[in-house]
């Protein structure tokens, strides 16, 4: 389950949730939803923390340690787009995992 699922549709996710540890489901009301998306608390905090952009020789070597995790995921989920890209987008690899087993 995404952090971004919890809080953008927290509903839906809590009951998703209970569902696969065999719990009953719970109500959430009374329950305050969070008023900022994901996305914006992310974009938030990188700002906070004044983030850089990662370093091209960082980035590189990553691509490389984890070269053969991402192939092997790409044989486990052949439809996934990033499939052979040369670059690694997190984003991009955990919307196609997610879209995957969505349609199982």
């Amino acid at each position: 389950m995404r952090t971004e699922d919890l809080l953008d549709h927290p509903d839906t996710s809590r009951a998703r949730l209970a569902t696969f540890l065999g719990l009953p489901p719970t109500s959430v009301a009374g329950l305050t939803a969070p008023t900022t998306g994901y996305a914006a608390l992310h974009a938030a905090s990188l700002k906070a923390a004044n983030a850089q952009p990662m370093n091209a020789e960082t980035r590189a070597l990553g691509e490389r340690f984890f070269r053969a995790d991402l192939d092997r995921l790409a044989k486990l989920i052949p439809s996934a787009a990033w499939q052979g890209s040369t670059v690694v987008n997190a984003a991009e690899i955990a919307g196609a995992v997610t879209a995957h087993f969505r349609k199982e």
